[in-house]
């Protein structure tokens, strides 16, 4: 059954029914089909039906310039699983229709509003409309479910986090923040509502599910990210978990951590050394371009202590109810979230993580 997102139709479908699917909605199509290396094991055979298409296996990092050698009689790109973003890039250069086919419930960059791409040896955010078609095949051994569970289980860690600086009157803005790394601008502010509304369906299945995981990537890419997600995209570098237990030790590590701060967390003055934390942030990140900390005033800290005294019960008690809704996660995995969660406040610039650094309890 055919629905709406944003003016851009998702349709479910079995994975046998997809040229058929594709032929409808393309039906003059010349097909640009791109895939990821388990999905093409499945879909390259079925998608052979396609009376013109090209095929390609596109691996996370793949440079995109050569499919730009491809011919101009190409009318339509076709991204399967983790060949989504690659195939977006595509149309959107080429100005061309473009199709997203998820063959299960990992978060697969559908719907987002930015891709990272590497083009010509370069990395580059580069914004993109949102697919024509977004096709759901959903899998019957439930493949990617842990996963989008945990990425919204993060979603749910990120709201609370964000309310909570709203509450503080806490900034939550990322030194050079792009794509996932996360800003709360504006548009994040409005797109608040929808965000929390994603991340409360994480205990859901089917259709639900996967609705709430696209809504979840579009907010995301449109500013409702924030320091939980820049946590991830640390955590996935340097630490090389899975991505399911990277947005799971992360929503762990940091819930956590909040309920130990609003639990029994107080202002220290005088015991952030903000100094001695950049030198060790550089010397253990050295590819992040650490800035100079921003230190706040005494007025500042006093202002903030009372904030925090004033809404602490409430935010404790609300972390407290989330801690409980989140999925297991192996304490050696939440350990090494952990350890780079020490050291976001000097790798993020803002948000909670922050403030535990500026009461010299981080």
């Amino acid at each position: 059954m055919a629905k709406n997102f944003f003016g851009h139709e998702i349709a479910r479908t079995d994975a046998k029914a997809l040229p058929d699917l594709l032929k409808a909605r393309f039906p003059m199509g010349n097909f640009l089909v791109l895939t990821d290396e388990e999905s093409a094991a499945v879909f390259e055979p079925l998608l052979k039906r396609l009376p013109k298409k090209l095929f390609a296996v596109w691996r996370e990092g793949d440079d995109l310039l050569p499919l730009f050698s491809e011919p101009d009689k190409i009318t339509c790109a076709v991204g399967v699983g983790g060949g989504i973003p690659a195939a977006r890039y595509f149309a959107a250069v080429r100005s061309l229709p473009c199709a997203a086919v998820c063959p299960s419930f990992a978060p697969c960059g559908a719907g987002g509003g930015e891709i990272c791409a590497t083009v010509a040896g370069e990395k580059t955010h580069f914004p993109v409309p949102l697919p024509n078609l977004i096709a759901f095949c959903e899998p019957a051994d439930g493949r990617g479910l842990e996963e989008g569970r945990a990425f919204l289980s993060l979603c749910a860690v990120q709201t609370f986090a964000f309310s909570a600086c709203r509450r503080l009157g806490v900034g939550e803005e990322e030194k050079g923040g792009e794509g996932e790394k996360g800003k709360s601008g504006e548009k994040g502010e409005e797109l608040f509502p929808l965000f929390r509304a994603a991340a409360d369906c994480r205990g859901t299945e089917g259709e639900t599910l996967f609705s709430a995981l696209l809504t979840a990537e579009y907010c995301l890419s449109r500013g409702s990210g924030g320091e939980a997600f820049a946590l991830a995209r640390l955590v996935k570098k340097y630490a090389r978990l899975s991505r399911a237990d990277t947005f799971l030790s992360c929503a762990r590590a940091f819930a956590g951590l909040c309920a130990l701060f609003f639990g029994s967390g107080f202002l220290r003055f005088g015991k952030a050394d903000y100094n001695a934390r950049r030198k060790e942030a550089e010397r253990l990140f050295p590819e992040e371009g650490i800035p100079a900390p921003e230190v706040p005033t005494q007025v500042r800290l006093l202002s903030l202590a009372a904030a925090f005294e004033e809404n602490r019960a409430a935010l404790f008690a609300e972390i407290s109810a989330l801690v409980k809704t989140l999925p297991p996660c192996p304490e050696e995995k939440i350990r090494k979230a952990g350890g780079i969660l020490r050291f976001l406040p000097e790798l993020y610039g803002g948000g909670i993580s922050a403030l535990m650094r500026d009461f010299g309890l981080l």
